[in-house]
């Protein structure tokens, strides 16, 4: 469950112009009784959360209020995620959550790991991503279930459910039966266990993969690119546009 409030500041400009500013807070109680030491630039007595956020300039990322001591603790950032200090009392708020790792990129930071995100507005819940900050305009295929058999079926693959992303399935339904990755064993330069009557495709293409007869996925091609046959086909036909490819597993 997430807790949130709204403040709305009214800053006193010269000239006599006044513009009202506001600013959403959310703070998730399962981090409340924890302190950090991320990012911290300064600890004030404040009698009220409200006094509390209102300290919470442009150079504050989150804050933290402890009501039973009426101090306000100011951070540039909060690794909320890993908080390992305690103390009764305390409660932290995240200003204004990025919906997605560019916005937390946006935000000013630029190293790869877990961040919080708030995808929905706001209207649900906050959730924590991995964000990569160094692969700039990737792509990337998402399927739901993915597992590899043990060395009695060479390990064979395993994929299933619908695939999501931006590049497209090139692996299950790419158009062409003898082309479908999905139940084919691996294959290597010494271990021919491909669909291939003609030849050893990994020997061919000069890789380690799950062969067909034929593929339009092939992530695990050699270097220098030209020759790396057909790593993602139709979405990427050019390899040279490749610095490195990722697979990643989430345990369900």
């Amino acid at each position: 469950m997430f807790l949130s409030f709204v403040v709305f500041a009214i800053l006193w400009m010269p000239v006599t112009v006044q513009s009202v500013k506001k600013r959403s807070f959310l703070a998730k109680p399962s981090w409340d009784d924890r302190i950090s030491n991320i990012e911290f630039v300064a600890e004030h007595q404040a009698p009220s959360r409200c006094t509390c956020a209102a300290m919470c300039d442009i150079n504050c990322g989150c804050f933290g209020f402890n009501s039973l001591v009426e101090k306000c603790r100011i951070h540039r950032s909060c690794d909320l995620v890993n908080m390992t200090s305690t103390e009764n009392g305390w409660r932290y708020y995240l200003i204004n959550p990025p919906p997605d790792c560019q916005g937390v990129m946006k935000s000013g930071e630029t190293t790869s790991g877990l961040y919080v995100i708030d995808p929905l507005g706001g209207r649900q819940r906050l959730v924590t991503v991995y964000c990569d900050m160094e692969i700039d305009n990737g792509g990337w295929t998402k399927y739901e279930d993915f597992s590899i058999g043990d060395e009695s079926t060479n390990y064979t693959l395993h994929l299933g459910g619908p695939n999501t992303g931006n590049l497209g399935d090139s692996i299950i339904n790419p158009g062409l039966s003898d082309a479908n990755l999905n139940g084919m064993s691996f294959s290597t330069v010494d271990r021919d266990n491909d669909r291939w009557n003609s030849g050893n495709c990994a020997a061919l293409y000069k890789g380690g993969w799950w062969f067909n007869e034929f593929h339009f996925a092939f992530l695990n091609g050699p270097w220098p690119p030209e020759n790396w046959t057909i790593p993602w086909y139709p979405t990427i036909l050019s390899v040279s546009n490749i610095t490195e490819v990722r697979m990643m597993i989430k345990p369900a």
